[in-house]
């Protein structure tokens, strides 16, 4: 829980939910490679995206994962369960602190017309994104951004890996005292002394069904370091976070 807070949720997936998900997990090639952001090897999209609604009109299992997420009883649920943590990793942060003791409002439905709620109460949302990364590909150290509350992710092997190749394909979490309230990714030289300076504090296994999260807040420095993995194969990941709008 110091300086920021991870945990781990065991079997967030029941068996067939999470063979499902994996079976229909939507493929990248040349006809929808256009409406998928790529960088640095990882191509990724969200459910704010067209090409998302676009899956789930026509993909049962991405619908009812949709459905099952974008509930309000499970929002409701991560919000309250961590709240206070919310609060202790926003209290130097006065514009999200403020909004944060205002009564939240859980926008499952993404209604951006919804003003007069958004002006009185809390707008917490969530967002869900496909994450694909190739060989070669990484993630830099970065915070998060600053309008997101909390960071939740599940990984979608394509085959059983031995353990050191687990934990190389897994999340890194660093402890370092360097601040980055707005997400600067920390590219290059800055990402060569970022590394030989501070330390790894936890390092996810690159593992099935379980659910990995940490609370943003402007220590909550974690990245990927450059995998090596067969050609035309993906490190998959779905992942969740909640936003304040």
């Amino acid at each position: 829980k110091d300086p920021y807070c991870i945990f781990r949720i065991e079997n967030f997936y029941t068996d067939d939910g999470y063979k499902k998900l994996l079976n229909n997990f939507p493929k990248i090639n040349e006809k929808n490679e256009k409406e998928i952001i790529s960088y640095n090897n990882k191509y990724y999209f969200n459910s704010d995206s067209h090409f998302y609604k676009k899956l789930r009109r026509e993909n049962e299992v991405i619908s009812n994962f949709h459905n099952n997420i974008f509930n309000e009883s499970l929002i409701e649920y991560f919000y309250t369960k961590f709240y206070n943590l919310f609060l202790k990793a926003r209290k130097k942060d006065f514009p999200i602190f403020l909004r944060l003791l205002k009564l939240p409002y859980f926008n499952v439905n993404n209604l951006q017309k919804e003003t007069i709620k958004k002006i009185f109460l809390n707008s917490v949302r969530p967002i869900v994104e496909f994450s694909y990364i190739m060989n070669n590909g990484k993630v830099v150290p970065h915070t998060d951004n600053r309008n997101k509350l909390l960071s939740m992710l599940t990984y979608f092997p394509d085959e059983i890996y031995d353990d050191e190749k687990n934990i190389e394909l897994g999340t890194k979490f660093w402890i370092s005292n360097t601040k980055n309230y707005e997400n600067t990714h920390y590219k290059d030289d800055l990402e060569t002394a970022f590394i030989n300076n501070n330390k790894i504090v936890y390092n996810t296994p690159f593992d099935k069904k379980n659910l990995y999260g940490f609370i943003k807040n402007e220590y909550s420095w974690h990245s990927v370091s450059q995998i090596n993995i067969p050609d035309k194969k993906f490190r998959k990941s779905i992942n969740i976070s909640l936003m304040i709008d």
